[in-house]
């Protein structure tokens, strides 16, 4: 017991070096912090990484784990986070830019303009360009 607890009290205090506030606790605590950490990735590397594996790489994380702390906080799937942010990017980009279709494929990180179209469609039930005018 007594290791325990000194295991427990040297770990908050070594994260009170780091966050300003207290550890969070428990389970749900590791689950939010692995999960900011997610979510910075996924911001940082939508346009690159589109798998929950690259991610788990990056972080030093297995998918599992990604999936389980990304259910807890957000309430859906590590993959589903990931599409999600790519989706919002490209109605950003297809809103507020006047960039070609292939050009925005480009930049999100597919290989083939064909590729976005099909992933766009799937997600917003919408072409890219049918999106765009509707919006203008």
């Amino acid at each position: 017991m007594d290791y325990f607890n000194g295991a427990r009290s040297q770990t908050h205090r070594k994260s009170a070096t780091i966050f300003p506030f207290p550890a969070p606790q428990g389970r749900v605590g590791l689950h939010a912090i692995r999960f900011r950490r997610f979510k910075e990735a996924v911001d940082t590397n939508f346009f690159r990484w589109h798998q929950v594996c690259d991610y788990a790489r990056a972080l030093d994380s297995s998918e599992k784990t990604l999936a389980r702390a990304t259910l807890s906080i957000a309430g859906m799937s590590a993959k589903r986070f990931i599409v999600d942010r790519i989706s919002l990017e490209a109605k950003r980009l297809l809103a507020y830019t006047g960039l070609p279709i292939s050009e925005i494929s480009s930049r999100l990180g597919f290989d083939e303009a064909t590729n976005f179209v099909k992933f766009f469609r799937r997600e917003t039930g919408s072409t890219p360009g049918i999106f765009r005018r509707e919006l203008r």
